[in-house]
């Protein structure tokens, strides 16, 4: 076990000896919330204020919405393109 960690390690320190120490376009270009449209950045905070509760806030969302209850067909709300959805109940 003690081997391979030996080789990985000198494997990653020739890596940076040759390479040098990363860019910052290196760093910051390849994470995908730089790479992401601002309406979609938008409609996930949009979600993420409105239709996802949170265990902080004993399972409520920072902007609070009503809980609908009772008789009544649930429908699903798409939500950031169809990647989250919201349920919600109709009213009979």
């Amino acid at each position: 076990m003690g081997v391979h960690l030996n080789v990985f390690a000198h494997l990653v320190r020739n890596t940076v000896k040759s390479q040098g120490m990363p860019s910052a376009r290196q760093v910051f270009v390849p994470t995908p919330l730089m790479n992401t449209p601002p309406a979609v950045l938008r409609q996930y905070v949009d979600y993420f204020n409105h239709s996802r509760t949170h265990l902080g806030l004993a399972k409520d969302t920072p902007v609070s919405r009503l809980v609908s209850s009772g008789p009544g067909r649930i429908v699903v709300i798409p939500q950031v393109g169809g990647l989250h959805h919201r349920y919600d109940r109709l009213a009979a």
